[in-house]
């Protein structure tokens, strides 16, 4: 059976990807690589441009939309990666982040294995842009019993106290969305909580700070946030 490893490149800095992605890279002979259409080829050729030159001799820049897309698209684009990976395998699908956690490889993967059974996908975990992001602030998402929920932007007021209310630690991702919203509450929870901004974790464009009135404005697409219930002050 022919094989595709959907392999995650972590959140940008090439030295956290990890050394069992690099092997499965190096070995497979077409690396598949997502392409919003932006410049520079989009973040998962940056990382592997920056990880290893030579792969790039390798890999083919799908154009992959951006937000919601149609059924047939998907279809479109799995027929394409199926007829690379029955040519010859092993292939790879390479993403920023984690393969599994609100990336395009999860309908693709879906759509690959619903019309080719001579395609076996495997998973190659990478490492979540929001625990690099723990790690650059030196904040743990969670000790003891503490919970947390991943979410996705864009979300509304409502929605986040909600979720506050229910866990201890609330991670946003695409939090450029809903800007405004995490303005508004961390004015009213300021006694009891900290909204931490953080994009490009670990590249030089990196920027980090504690969420104020002032920091509302400019933050792109690789941006997310770090909701923290401050340690002793419970619901």
């Amino acid at each position: 059976m022919q094989v595709l490893y959907g392999v995650g490149l972590g959140p940008g800095d090439p030295e956290l990807v990890t050394l069992k992605a690099l092997k499965i890279l190096r070995r497979c002979h077409t690396i598949f690589l997502p392409d919003g259409g932006g410049k520079g080829g989009g973040r998962a050729y940056r990382i592997l441009r920056d990880l290893d030159s030579s792969l790039l001799a390798k890999a083919i820049r799908l154009p992959v939309p951006m937000g919601r897309s149609g059924p047939e698209v998907w279809r479109r684009l799995a027929g394409e990666v199926i007829e690379g990976v029955l040519s010859k395998s092993p292939c790879a699908f390479a993403v920023e982040g984690d393969p599994m956690l609100y990336g395009s490889f999860i309908t693709l993967r879906r759509e690959i294995i619903k019309q080719c059974d001579r395609v076996r996908v495997e998973v190659i975990s990478g490492i979540p842009s929001f625990c690099a992001a723990a790690a650059r602030l030196g904040k743990p998402l969670a000790s003891g019993r503490e919970s947390v929920a991943i979410l996705a932007g864009p979300l509304g007021g409502r929605e986040l106290e909600a979720f506050f209310r229910d866990h201890d630690t609330l991670v946003l991702l695409k939090a450029n969305t809903c800007l405004r919203s995490l303005e508004e509450f961390q004015r009213a929870h300021a006694e009891e909580a900290e909204v931490w901004l953080v994009e490009d974790c670990g590249l030089p464009t990196e920027r980090v700070t504690r969420m104020n009135e002032k920091e509302a404005d400019g933050w792109g697409y690789f941006t997310l946030a770090i909701v923290e219930r401050m340690r002793g002050k419970g619901p």
